[in-house]
C-alpha cells in the first residue's frame, strides 16, 4: 500500500514536502502503516521529497532520520517496503545536481542496511512529471533524462538495490510507448495502473526489446469515490487478475491508505476518515497474492 499525504499537508506548494516536514508519524504514517498491515499487505511504498532538504524545511540529517523511522518499523512489522526518491514536479529550484546527487547517496547508503527494501523508484513518473505545473517543479539547467540516469545509477551503485523509473498508464497502448527511454534504464519495471486493466495487457510489454525478461510491479493503482461501486470493485479485481496472470508480475501497491482530502474524486483510501475499512474494495485487496 501507498502511504499518502493529507489535506493536512496542503500548506506549502509542494505536499510532499508538507508531509516530511510535518511528520506526523503518531497521528498519520504510523496508523497507515498498522491499518495497511491489518488489511493484508506485506508492502508499503513512500515517495520522498527533495523541496524539503534543498529549501532548508528540514535538514538533511532530521530527513534521512524520517526515512529510518518508517524503515526500522515497516521491518519491526515484517513489511517489504519499496522506497521512491522523489517527484520531479516537486524538485526545488535549489536542487542542484550536486545537491541531488549528495541526498540520493546517503539515502542509497541507508538503503543499503535494510533487506526489506525489494527495490528502488528513483523518481516518480518522471517522463510526466518534469513537465507539470507544480510550483517546485524540475527547472535545472541539466536534461531531465541525465538527472534521473545519473541519479539510478548513483543508487544502484550505493545501495546495492534494483532500481526502476516508475511512470504511469491509464489504457491500453501506454503499456508499450509511456516511455521506453525510462523502463530501458529499469532494472524492473513499474507501472502506476489508473484503469482497469486485462491480464494479457501486460504482456504487450513483457514482448518489447525494453522489457522482456524483467519482472513488473504495479506500484500504484487506485480508484476514487466518484465512481460507481461496481467499478470500483472491477478496478481492483482486474489488477488482482493481472497480477495473478501477468508473467514476471510480482505485485500491486493500492494508491492510497486515506484520502488526499475530502472531496470524492482525490478519495482513494482503502480507509475512510475514520479508518473504517472501505469494504466494497478492502473486500478484494485482502485476497491479493502476497507470493510469488
Amino acid at each position: 500500500m501507498n502511504i499518502n499525504p493529507g489535506k493536512q499537508h496542503f500548506y506549502t506548494p509542494s505536499v510532499w514536502a508538507g508531509l516530511w516536514q510535518t511528520w506526523d508519524w503518531s497521528t498519520w504514517i504510523k496508523p497507515m502503516v498498522d491499518d495497511s498491515k491489518s488489511a493484508g499487505a506485506n508492502a508499503i511504498r513512500l515517495i520522498g521529497n527533495t523541496h524539503v532538504v534543498t529549501s532548508g524545511m528540514i535538514t538533511q540529517q532530521q530527513y534521512m532520520d524520517r526515512w529510518k523511522q518508517l524503515l526500522d518499523y515497516a521491518t519491526e512489522q515484517d513489511l517489504y517496503v519499496f522506497p521512491c526518491g522523489g517527484d520531479l514536479g516537486h524538485w526545488g529550484s535549489a536542487t542542484t545536481w550536486a545537491k541531488a546527487e549528495a541526498l540520493y547517496s546517503s539515502w542509497a547508503k541507508l538503503l543499503s542496511s535494510y533487506a526489506p527494501v525489494i527495490g528502488v523508484d528513483i523518481t516518480n513518473e518522471a517522463s510526466a512529471q518534469y513537465s507539470s505545473a507544480y510550483v517546485t517543479t524540475y527547472n535545472q539547467p541539466e536534461k531531465w533524462q541525465d538527472t534521473i540516469k545519473h541519479l539510478g545509477e548513483v543508487v544502484r551503485s550505493i545501495s546495492g538495490k534494483p532500481i526502476t523509473h516508475s511512470r504511469s498508464i491509464d489504457k491500453v497502448g501506454v503499456w508499450c510507448n509511456g516511455s521506453i527511454y525510462t523502463d530501458l534504464l529499469s532494472d524492473f519495471i513499474s507501472i502506476h495502473c489508473y484503469y482497469t486493466p486485462d491480464p494479457s495487457d501486460a504482456q504487450r510489454l513483457s514482448s518489447t526489446d525494453w522489457g522482456r525478461n524483467k519482472e513488473l510491479l504495479i506500484g500504484e493503482f487506485g480508484i476514487a469515490m466518484n465512481s460507481a461501486p461496481a467499478d470500483r470493485i472491477a478496478r481492483y479485481d482486474g489488477v488482482k487478475r493481472l497480477v495473478k496472470g501477468a508473467d514476471g508480475c510480482v505485485g500491486a501497491l493500492a494508491w492510497s491508505g486515506y484520502d488526499l482530502d475530502d472531496h470524492p474524486e482525490n478519495q482513494f483510501g482503502l480507509f475512510d476518515a475514520d479508518r473504517r475499512g472501505r469494504e466494497d474494495i478492502l473486500s478484494q485487496y485482502r485476497t491479493f497474492p502476497v507470493l510469488r
